[in-house]
This record gives C-alpha cells, structure tokens and sequence, in this order.
C-alpha cells in the first residue's frame, strides 16, 4: 500500500486534520483521524497517509524544532503542514501529475 495514484485522478489530493497526542496505542490509531478527504479512502490509505505525515513531522522537529517543517516535495508529490494548535495538524498531499 502507497501513496500513489492511478491515472483517475480520485485520490490526487488528500486533505487531514489529526491530533498528534491520540492513537498512541496499537490498535488506537483511527482516533488521530479527525478529518480525512476523501472520506471514501480507505482506512488503511488514510492510515498511511497521516503515518507518513506524523513521521515526516516527527523526523523534521530534529533539526528545526522551533520552526516546524511546511512543505516537503517529492518527485511525483507534495506535502503542505500547517500546525493548527499544538500536535493538532492539517495536512495537503497532492500529486504532481495533475499539474502537468
């Protein structure tokens, strides 16, 4: 399971609201959840993307833990984080191929 998409455009922007402090324990983790659009996603999608959005955030606090981080780009997509109130974050996941 990735973050890719096929080439219908259903799932090429991916917007969420979670709170860092819930779902610390196995079998918690839908809690964090308290937004995900498209709300059709999957679970296990939406698990894997606010996954790799908490440990992008988690990794990034290492080296700039005053400013936390706010755009990460890859070579076919882009994360955009904005920390709303403390550990409760909003994040955008878009695919590039779209803007081709």
């Amino acid at each position: 399971m990735g973050l890719t998409s096929g080439n219908d455009g259903s799932d090429a922007m991916k917007l969420c609201v979670f709170d860092l402090r819930r779902g610390q324990t196995e079998g918690q983790e839908l809690d964090k959840i308290l937004f995900f659009n498209p709300a059709d996603l999957p679970l296990p999608t939406q698990l894997s993307v606010i996954g790799l959005s908490e440990g992008l955030i988690t990794f990034t606090r290492i080296f700039s833990p005053d400013a936390p981080c706010e755009v990460i780009e890859a070579e076919m997509h882009s994360h955009v984080f904005y920390e709303a109130e403390p550990d409760i974050w909003m994040v955008m996941h878009v695919l590039f191929w779209l803007m081709i």
